[in-house]
């Protein structure tokens, strides 16, 4: 029989390679890593469970509770806030011109 490689077989799936091994050590074959081979027929076996828990999951009842969100939200990149400050506002003292001058305050 031909052998493929865990972290091939994980690329087919589309799962991490993490997910290979625990199920290959739930099967009973331990000792492996990412880059071992495994038996086409253990690939196949391992690809039939993925499937069927995904599947699974694709079925299962949604819980509704208002309006339905997104399970995973795409990461957008924020607009930058403006930090200018509000207006000041104006007052109505007079300043003066030379140093020693009479403030004028209104009454």
């Amino acid at each position: 029989m031909t052998k493929i490689r865990i972290y091939e077989l994980a690329k087919q799936l589309g799962v991490p390679n993490k997910v290979i091994l625990s199920e290959l050590a739930a099967l009973g074959v331990d000792g492996k890593t990412h880059s071992s081979s495994i038996e086409t027929e253990l690939a196949r076996r391992i690809t039939d469970i993925l499937r069927k828990r995904s599947a699974h999951a694709a079925k299962a009842p949604k819980k509704e509770k208002g309006k339905a969100e997104p399970a995973v939200r795409a990461a957008l990149p924020e607009e930058p806030k403006e930090t200018v400050p509000p207006p000041a506002e104006e007052k109505a003292e007079a300043r003066p011109e030379e140093p020693g001058a009479p403030v004028v305050k209104p009454a």
